[in-house]
């Protein structure tokens, strides 16, 4: 604080901004949900080559999310990170390539991108992959999520909850994270902890990335569940086994914060690294 004015830490650790962006973006956190916020302080870590940084600032581009929409500024970073190495930017790439958007659609290419994200270690492609290998390329009740979604943009909180009730109901696990982020918010629906944190147990226990990251974090201050940092440390360290950049997060908070761990910032920020991958 200087003349009453809060200045921002300056660094030339593109960790610290990454991790600041993070904690503006991801919940729970100390910090309040604040899309904008996050997207500077990711910007900040993008410039100094956070490769993390530029898939997350890509997405909030990409789905205008505390910034205007732009599908071209989200394919640049998407497609600086892939270069990089990232296994997520090379599978965001894939993504527009399959869809055209922020490029010409190009199958060959959208083919060519996946690949290589597996053969990074992309979860999400050797899973895409796997589709391709039999013969189905949508999950179950992927329309009825699709709509759900738009709905949940419009903030047409109702609908969005029966339509992922339905696509959870076929067995759609992103929906079921996402039904669980409706309880746990009380968007549609009265909020009802315990009800959220049975759902983000459903998908966790089914192997879902997202569903075990958000299980975990629920015991972090007993949302629905009684406080359990141990469980805590399980459920998000399964979910960076498969990569999944939650997981990655909680998972160096452990370290970060002394959490069921002695307090290690070395230890802390080796999780984060795997989220930028390599380069």
């Amino acid at each position: 604080m200087r003349n009453g004015i809060l200045i921002r830490p300056q660094t030339t650790n593109p960790d610290e901004p990454y991790c600041i962006g993070s904690a503006y973006w991801f919940q729970p956190s100390p910090f309040t949900r604040t899309p904008t916020l996050a997207a500077e302080w990711y910007e900040k870590a993008a410039k100094q080559g956070h490769v993390g940084a530029r898939v997350a600032l890509a997405y909030q581009y990409e789905k205008s999310q505390g910034v205007e929409a732009d599908v071209a500024t989200a394919f640049d970073l998407y497609e600086r990170a892939a270069k990089a190495g990232s296994p997520d930017g090379i599978f965001n790439l894939f993504r527009l390539y399959t869809v055209g958007k922020g490029v010409q659609a190009d199958l060959g290419q959208a083919r060519a991108w996946l690949e290589k994200a597996a053969a990074a270690g992309s979860i999400d492609a050797k899973k895409e992959l796997a589709k391709f290998g039999r013969g189905g390329d949508k999950r179950p009740g992927q329309d009825l999520e699709n709509a759900a979604y738009a709905a949940f943009t419009k903030k047409d909180y109702g609908t969005s909850v029966r339509l992922y009730r339905q696509a959870s109901d076929l067995g759609n696990l992103l929906a079921t994270v996402a039904l669980g982020q409706h309880y746990r918010q009380g968007l549609g629906v009265a909020k009802d902890l315990k009800e959220a944190a049975r759902l983000y147990r459903v998908a966790a226990e089914r192997g879902d990335p997202a569903g075990q990251a958000q299980f975990g974090l629920v015991y972090e201050d007993g949302e629905g569940v009684p406080e359990n940092w141990a469980e805590m440390r399980h459920w998000c360290g399964k979910s960076a086994q498969q990569y999944h950049a939650l997981g990655l997060n909680c998972a160096g908070r452990f370290f970060h914060f002394g959490m069921a761990a002695p307090m290690d910032r070395g230890r802390a920020i080796a999780p984060l690294r795997q989220i930028r991958g390599p380069g």
